[in-house]
């Protein structure tokens, strides 16, 4: 029982020295990603890797995975390990250091996986991490031409995405609408499911910033259709 516990301990000590020397901790968010010949690059997807052998991974400012690695400073072997998730049949990783950069490379299926990270001070923010607040309809245009009048005569519509993924918004009637709210992971897309009863989904390009939104529509029904959104920092009183 001694024995196994000074073993644990010194590989613990080992992976300890391993990752501080070899320049392997830190926060690094991932840049690319390739499979293949294909581009997989998820957005703002980050690490976090921990001398102590442990670390944590996440999108934007949402944290999904914490676990442990192993790391073999001769070999330049890294193996994550989630101890939720699905186990990991691809083997470790061969870690390299370029230009600032820090490359894993491995084979997966037959394909060469290569993962191009770099050092970063702050989490990075996804467009659904922008997205959160309350916005007030500016704009409207549908192929080209202003509606805006048209559509929200009486500044009625605006639209809050919560945190919880739920969107609460009033449509240029004043009636009250819910639903649920999903931005994809690798391109900037969003999804608006309505709560109501023969609700019409409908998914938009997003470009999102600090005080503009911009949705350019996708689904057959608003196609051709772009509306831009202001950022709010109060309920309208009306």
């Amino acid at each position: 029982m001694i024995t196994a516990r000074i073993t644990v301990l010194l590989t613990f000590s080992v992976v300890m020295i391993a990752a501080g020397q070899s320049g392997l901790t830190g926060l690094w968010e991932i840049r690319s990603v390739t499979v293949g010949n294909e581009e997989m690059t998820p957005v703002a997807r980050w690490t976090r890797i921990h001398a102590n052998g442990t670390l944590e991974s996440g999108n934007g400012w949402m944290q999904h995975t914490r676990g442990t690695y192993s790391y073999d400073p001769v070999s330049r072997e890294f193996m994550p390990d989630n101890p939720l998730g699905v186990q990991d049949e691809a083997g470790p990783f061969t870690v390299s250091f370029e230009d600032g950069k820090m490359i894993w490379r491995r084979e997966e299926d037959g394909l060469r996986v290569v993962v191009v990270s770099e050092k970063v001070e702050e989490l990075p923010m996804t467009p659904a991490d922008l997205l959160n607040g309350l916005w007030d309809l500016a704009g409207v245009t549908v192929r080209g031409e202003d509606l805006n009048v048209m559509t929200d005569p009486d500044n009625q519509h605006y639209i809050y995405f919560g945190w919880d993924r739920i969107y609460r918004a009033r449509n240029a009637e004043g009636k009250r609408i819910t639903g649920y709210w999903h931005v994809n992971a690798h391109h900037p897309q969003l999804v608006l499911l309505p709560h109501q009863e023969n609700g019409e989904p409908l998914t938009w390009t997003i470009e999102v910033g600090r005080e503009v939104l911009r949705l350019t529509g996708v689904s057959e029904s608003i196609q051709g259709e772009v509306r831009t959104y202001r950022r709010q920092d109060h309920w309208p009183e009306n």
